[in-house]
């Protein structure tokens, strides 16, 4: 029989420090990749709408139509 080795408790770890690990790994892939920046980067603050999920989005465009009626947004 082995000798019983004493070991430490692993270490606990947060979802919200996990999260932040994600974040922090994305920003990185970002910098390192300033093609993909453009296409998954998070919007600059005030230009980005949530519709709600009936509204029907008019094919000439949302910022000129849909976004336009504040009814339309969340």
């Amino acid at each position: 029989m082995l000798p019983h080795k004493e070991h430490e408790a692993p270490e606990f770890v947060s979802p919200n420090d996990t999260n932040n690990y994600k974040l922090e790994a994305i920003n990185i892939i970002l910098e390192k990749n300033p093609r993909l920046r453009q296409e998954y980067e998070r919007p600059r603050p005030g230009t980005e709408r949530l519709f709600k999920a009936e509204v029907t989005h008019d094919s000439r465009g949302c910022a000129a139509f849909c976004a336009k009626e504040p009814s339309n947004l969340v």
